[in-house]
């Protein structure tokens, strides 16, 4: 997103040449804002200043101890859109609730294209885009990273969504056979192994 600062004392020199402003003078910028609260800190410079502003969302799952939970967070974690004016808003800006600057480069503030934002509008939207969850195809081959089983690949048969386990069928001593694991120990893609009997040719 480019070189962040934390806020400037003052605004930029370029933003105290007029005293009015209309809302033809608003431009896009990129602030920052704490992680985690970007969206709270854009909701709060919309209601409390009237500014235009956009915090696109992502709802992702994530795999936790007690399976795969629905997780929304910020398309750009530590950073969120508004339209505003440099010469009337700046400082207003800066001091509002979880705001904690303005992306820089060196001395210039740079506007972001109204396309821009239309364009991530209309992929986006005004609400968290759900993604399609990542998980496990039956005949994938995937890598064992913790456990006794550790280091091994396998092909996936079955992967039980509401248990999080994952069917796979490893060879075990020159026969393959059928472990179940928690999709926590398992890491997708991995290649297929080579099998022994090419691999010593």
């Amino acid at each position: 997103m480019g070189n962040a600062f934390d806020r400037p004392a003052d605004p930029p020199v370029n933003a105290l040449s007029t005293a009015e402003t209309t809302a033809e003078d608003h431009r896009w910028y990129c602030l920052r804002a704490k992680v985690r609260r970007e969206h709270l800190a854009a909701s709060c410079l919309h209601s409390r200043a009237g500014l235009t502003t956009y915090c696109p969302r992502i709802t992702l799952e994530r795999r936790t101890v007690h399976g795969p939970r629905p997780f929304t967070e910020s398309l750009f974690p530590g950073y969120f859109f508004a339209r505003f004016s440099l010469a009337e808003h700046f400082r207003l800006v800066l001091a509002s609730q979880d705001v904690t600057g303005v992306v820089r480069f060196g001395l210039s503030i740079p506007e972001l294209p109204a396309s821009l934002i239309a364009d991530l509008r209309q992929r986006i939207g005004e609400h968290p885009l759900t993604l399609p969850p990542a998980g496990f195809q039956a005949g994938d081959w995937v890598e064992v990273i913790s456990g006794a089983f550790l280091g091994s690949s396998g092909r996936v048969i079955r992967w039980d969504r509401a248990a999080d386990r994952v069917s796979l069928l490893l060879d075990f001593l020159g026969q393959e056979v059928a472990v179940s694991f928690p999709a926590r120990q398992l890491r997708s893609p991995a290649p297929r192994a080579i099998p022994g009997a090419l691999a010593a040719r």
